[in-house]
């Protein structure tokens, strides 16, 4: 799975495209056999990082989006989302190919937020 990773003025070190690139390798890479190529566009700009990531199927492209302060957050809720969005585009694919009706869409993910130490 390719992964392209740009930010406009390259303001993003080394560090955060490296954190970047794990945190999508492992919420992504059980769609590695179906994904062409992912795009990360990054924005820096204070208060708020803002973050967009495309992912190329087979068929389609689709994509997620997230604002946060802290731009790791933003990729992480953006790439929950789009791990969601992937999901389905590939059930509907299958389903499309196959003549089966559309499956129920899935629960809800849980609310996000930071865990409590116990």
């Amino acid at each position: 799975m390719k992964i392209r990773i740009s930010d406009g003025k390259g303001a993003a070190g080394h560090r955060l495209r490296a954190q970047v690139q794990r945190r999508l390798d492992f919420i992504l890479g059980s769609f590695r056999g179906q994904i062409e190529s992912v795009a990360v566009h990054l924005s820096l700009a204070k208060p708020a990082s803002h973050c967009r990531i495309e992912v190329t199927l087979r068929a389609r492209t689709v994509g997620a989006e997230d604002t946060d302060v802290d731009p790791l957050e933003a990729v992480g809720h953006a790439a929950a989302r789009l791990r969601r969005t992937v999901a389905r585009a590939l059930e509907l694919e299958r389903a499309m190919h196959a003549d089966q009706p559309l499956p129920a869409p899935p629960p809800p993910p849980p609310p996000a937020g930071r865990r409590r130490k116990r």
